[in-house]
């Protein structure tokens, strides 16, 4: 006779015992413990009574043991249905409090059905595996029963697996749903489908029960689940602290030492454990005096050490040590708890050279403010200087201004007179030596004129004006014909739209006159040979827009605004060869403005014209 089975089964129900009792003793008021621990045990006796049948002296004794084998199976899948619930956290919602009252009441009736003479399964006969059984009448019912609860089973070990909220979880509860799907599979063919269709081989029940039991266990016991003691609980926080921990026992000997400590000393933890806490110290003096304090007083508090790391690289700490003792007052060893400050001396080491450089840096920096104070006290000096020969300067213009202009006008006088042939008549060479002479004695005068306005401006004298009715569109006519020879000559189109809506207004039209004379001097100045320039003016809301535009050399975006600059020349080498001295639109700006007006200049860059526009209000 083969007991093979029956010696599996009741290895079964040891193993089984043992890891529930176990398990329950770790955490015994976790809920999933507890119903792993009633499951499990409800398989042990569900082994031992199998293996107590395949064993069993008669037939009779055979049945009996069956009935009850049948009974705890019930319970089994009862209770592991309700273990299944606790897991996928389902077991406090409303699911729970349907499923769990209804699969327990369900198992009890079944349980009751097969006590009562149920026919799950027919008589054990003796075979060459010792007695066995094969399904019966009501064998549907309960492998319905158990299909049904098994597919329950299947999906709240997916829900739990879904639900895991770490990788710790996940892993765990991948291995129970893969055991689970293999036994499941095993017991379903073997156990259900089969011997539904008449063929009715040894069970697979207890041994793929069993193993999956054994599996589950496993993965308890790896990933820790369902297993948080206070030793566990001790070592997570002892191997999480951000500072280094070393426990020693009354002897001075390593018992207790976290992973940070390990990893900065570069020791390996079987190198270090029940050695000497001496061992990575640099100075064992050092370990000494303080392992003394301890014992004094009880404790340590911010002592400075030194720890040396396995390759001999030193690492400077701050130490805090107390003495640990048990309720009863024995002396059970101490606690050291290290703090690495190498990072905070290389700061300190880096934060002294930066002040040191800062306060060189100080220095130097006081050093060149005193410079400057000197070199400062020389440049008001020279300001001074400056500013005293810019005075002479500007009252020798305005000297020599008026000295030249006295004997300038009696000879521009003479001139014209000459050229009316008065004082007798001219010959052609005669002529055009005069013209020459008046028109450059005309140059100079205006030249005599404009040094003469700086002079003003220095002294920050405002332009005079004097307004009376003025027809701005006349002023421009008599400009241009004064002009229109010079435009001639050098062979410039000068045009004028001077529409007869504009409005008269109130200025000074000889300060007018000079605006225009200016800017259309300019325009003369720096449009070539054969271009055009054209006068418009437009009535606006309560004054005149005057436009002179030419098709010249242009100007840049950026000196728009510095052609107002007094002496700003665009083009040096091109207005060399013109003349002038930059201050012309300088004075048509400020006339402009003592009238209340405004005046800017537009061009759409180099070679591409200009144009110099400004409005004039009506005035009162």
């Amino acid at each position: 006779m083969n007991y093979t089975f029956a010696i599996i089964s009741l290895v079964g129900f040891l193993a089984l015992f043992g890891l529930a009792g176990f398990v329950l003793a770790r955490n015994p008021k976790e809920k999933l413990n507890q119903a792993f621990f009633a499951c499990t045990n409800m398989v042990g006796l569900f082994l031992l009574f199998h293996a107590l049948m395949i064993t069993a002296g008669s037939p009779a004794r055979s049945e009996l043991f069956l009935d009850i084998s049948i009974v705890f199976w019930f319970l089994f899948i009862a209770f592991y249905t309700h273990f299944s619930l606790v897991l996928a956290k389902k077991d406090d919602g409303p699911a729970g409090r349907i499923i769990i009252p209804v699969v327990y009441l369900a198992s009890s009736v079944l349980a009751l059905v097969d006590v009562l003479g149920g026919e799950y399964y027919v008589p054990p006969a003796l075979t060459y595996w010792g007695y066995l059984s094969g399904s019966g009448k009501l064998f549907w019912l309960i492998a319905l029963y158990t299909l049904s609860l098994i597919a329950l089973q299947f999906w709240l070990l997916r829900q739990s697996y879904h639900k895991a909220s770490n990788d710790r979880e996940k892993k765990y509860n991948r291995i129970v749903f893969i055991a689970f799907c293999c036994a499941a599979a095993i017991i379903i063919s073997f156990d259900v489908i089969l011997p539904l269709f008449g063929f009715y081989v040894r069970s697979s029940l207890p041994v793929a029960v069993l193993v999956y039991l054994i599996i589950l266990s496993y993965a308890m016991l790896k990933y820790g689940f369902l297993l948080v003691t206070p030793a566990m609980l001790a070592r997570a926080v002892i191997d999480t602290m951000p500072d280094l921990m070393v426990f020693t026992d009354e002897a001075g000997r390593i018992k207790i030492i976290n992973r940070k400590t390990i990893a900065l000393l570069g020791f390996s933890e079987e190198e270090i454990i029940n050695k000497r806490s001496d061992l990575f110290y640099l100075d064992r003096d050092e370990y000494y005096r303080i392992t003394a304090a301890i014992t004094e007083k009880g404790v340590a508090e911010e002592q400075t050490a030194t720890l040396v790391k396995k390759n001999g690289t030193a690492v400077p700490v701050i130490l805090d040590g107390v003495l640990i003792k048990d309720d009863y007052g024995q002396r059970l060893g101490n606690l050291y708890v290290y703090r690495d400050v190498s990072q905070e001396e290389r700061l300190l080491i880096e934060q002294k050279k930066t002040i040191a450089e800062l306060t060189k840096t100080k220095e130097e920096m006081l050093g060149l403010l005193n410079e400057t104070r000197k070199k400062s006290a020389e440049i008001r000096q020279l300001y001074v200087e400056l500013k005293g020969v810019d005075k002479m300067k500007t009252e020798f213009l305005s000297v020599i201004s008026h000295e030249l202009r006295t004997p300038l006008t009696p000879i521009k006088g003479y001139l014209d007179l000459l050229l009316t042939s008065k004082l007798g008549e001219l010959s052609d060479q005669q002529r055009v030596v005069l013209v020459t002479m008046q028109s450059q004695s005309e140059h100079l005068l205006k030249t005599i004129d404009s040094i003469l306005d700086v002079s003003r401006m220095e002294y920050g004298k405002v332009v005079e004006i004097e307004k009376s009715p003025l027809l701005i569109n006349q002023t421009i006519r008599k400009v241009a014909e004064g002009m229109m020879g010079l435009f001639n000559d050098k062979r410039i189109e000068l045009e004028l739209e001077l529409p007869e809506t504009v409005p008269t207004m109130l200025g000074d039209e000889t300060k007018i006159d000079r605006v225009l004379t200016n800017i259309l001097g300019n325009a003369l100045t720096f449009t070539p040979a054969g271009g055009r320039v054209v006068i418009k003016t437009l009535g606006e809301e309560g004054g005149v827009r005057v436009e002179i535009a030419d098709d010249g050399i242009g100007l840049a975006r950026e000196n728009l605004e510095k052609i107002f600059e007094k002496f700003y020349q665009v083009d040096n080498s091109y207005t060399r060869k013109v003349g002038g001295i930059g201050i012309g639109l300088t004075l048509a700006q400020e006339i402009v403005n003592a009238h209340g007006g405004k005046i800017w200049a537009e061009s759409d860059g180099l070679g591409r014209g200009a144009r110099i526009i400004f409005t004039l209000p009506i005035g009162q």
